[in-house]
């Protein structure tokens, strides 16, 4: 929908759709200003394909030929969340190996690896949000002040992409505002700050009004899925603790994050706090909402923006690996792997995912469900085709494949965590005093 908004613009110089699309309420396209139906998303994605959309429309590509570009955006955003990601990892003093092993890790265990499979605008979101923290570490830690500017252009750019990412200007505001007291150029690196999330503002308010005549009406205004349905407490609970759509359920590599949280609050206590409120701040509003869980989307995709900075320890538990624990490097390398074969689950399936998700009515449930979903075929396998069809199709493989490892990562997780509580078991024994008998 956002490239036919860019097509438009190419050719006529207006932002409503030219494409039929239905304009029932929570579908997406929405009658506006002039009676003309318009896209109800920011205006982020449609810009970054205006440059392919202005030279299909003179004839310079074709239509295919811009259709397959924007089709590969995604994957181009993710390896640039990678990128930064890495950077930062250094400029915490990680080693080059522990910053690469933690970058892979990420790459292929946490919901990165499916949105680079989709057409979404969470990832590129979420790449501008760890661009612009990696470039705020760098200008509060004194290298380069100039950075500030970059760092408030990145998270504006992520404000045009989704406008719930003021949610990550506000605490990086106060975090420029805490590193720069004192300074006698306080006012200075604040205004270089202020400019993208400024400017992105700016453009939103204008785009809102052209759109339905309100800088407040972002054309989601009476859509069912954006009803407030839940208390902020819950909402961080659906959004992180759910069993089967939760963060931690969908991406457990962040429970081996967390264990290089303490050495991160430490080293960069205002970092730290940021990569806490961030997250939560997303689960919390975007929980409230009934449409929590994403619909057919894989995972938390409201907390996709926000959930790849909860893995910035990594690198920091991995610079630790040789002098860990055996009962730290099991659950390490356990919970790891799990993580890596529930994103193989996603990467595996069609989307959208909706023959696989079992939504109560009221949207509030636990039971959203998607892990228990793909265990759920291997009973009814026999309602499927066959498995190696499926497979032969990309990212369709939807039967037998998906259950056994659907199972696998579950046995896998059983496993590791057995690990950890029995050689817990084994060192209480051996400390425990034995008594000479008389």
């Amino acid at each position: 929908m956002e490239l036919d908004v860019a097509n438009a613009f190419a050719q006529s110089h207006q932002w409503f759709l030219r494409v039929a699309y239905p304009t029932t309420p929570g579908s997406g396209a929405v009658y506006g200003t002039g009676g003309h139906v318009f896209a109800a998303h920011d205006i982020g994605a449609s810009l970054q394909w205006l440059p392919f959309a202005w030279l299909w429309h003179h004839h310079f590509i074709s239509w295919s030929t811009e259709t397959c570009i924007a089709a590969i955006y995604d994957p181009v955003w993710g390896f640039a969340l990678l990128f930064f990601f890495y950077r930062l990892q250094r400029r915490l003093n990680v080693s080059p190996r522990s910053s690469l092993r933690a970058t892979m890790l990420v790459a292929f265990s946490s919901l990165v690896w499916p949105y680079a499979h989709l057409s979404f605008d969470v990832l590129p979101t979420a790449a501008l949000i760890m661009a612009g923290t990696e470039l705020l570490v760098a200008a509060t830690s004194g290298d380069e002040p100039r950075w500030y500017l970059w760092a408030g252009l990145c998270l504006g750019g992520a404000v045009l992409f989704r406008i719930d990412s003021v949610l990550a200007v506000v605490p990086a505001s106060l975090w420029v505002w805490w590193a720069t007291r004192g300074s006698p150029l306080q006012r200075h690196h604040l205004a270089r700050w202020a400019v993208g999330p400024g400017a992105a503002l700016l453009i939103t308010a204008w785009y809102n009004e052209i759109r339905f005549g309100s800088i407040f009406n972002d054309g989601h205004f009476g859509d069912p899925n954006v009803a407030v349905a839940h208390n902020p407490l819950m909402g961080v609970a659906l959004e992180l603790l759910s069993p089967e759509r939760g963060l931690f359920a969908m991406m457990p590599v962040v429970l081996v994050a967390l264990l290089g949280s303490n050495g991160l609050r430490r080293t960069q206590a205002p970092l730290a706090w940021f990569l806490v409120l961030v997250p939560l701040s997303f689960a919390a509003v975007g929980g409230r909402l009934f449409n929590w869980s994403g619909a057919d989307a894989w995972g938390p995709r409201l907390m996709v923006s926000s959930a790849t900075l909860l893995l910035i320890p990594l690198g920091l538990v991995l610079d630790r690996w040789s002098s860990s624990s055996n009962v730290t490097k099991t659950f390490v390398g356990g919970v790891s792997a799990d993580s890596v074969l529930i994103q193989c689950i996603a990467v595996s399936m069609v989307y959208p995912l909706a023959p696989l998700t079992i939504s109560n009515s009221d949207g509030t449930a636990f039971s959203t469900s998607q892990l228990s979903a793909a265990i759920h075929l291997l009973f009814h396998h026999g309602q499927q085709r066959p498995w190696w069809l499926d497979y032969l199709t990309p990212r369709s493989g939807t039967g037998l494949l998906i259950s056994l490892m659907a199972w696998l990562a579950l046995l896998l997780f059983a496993w590791s965590l057995s690990r950890v509580l029995l050689s817990f078991a084994g060192q209480r024994r051996a400390s425990t005093p034995e008594i000479a008998p008389n």
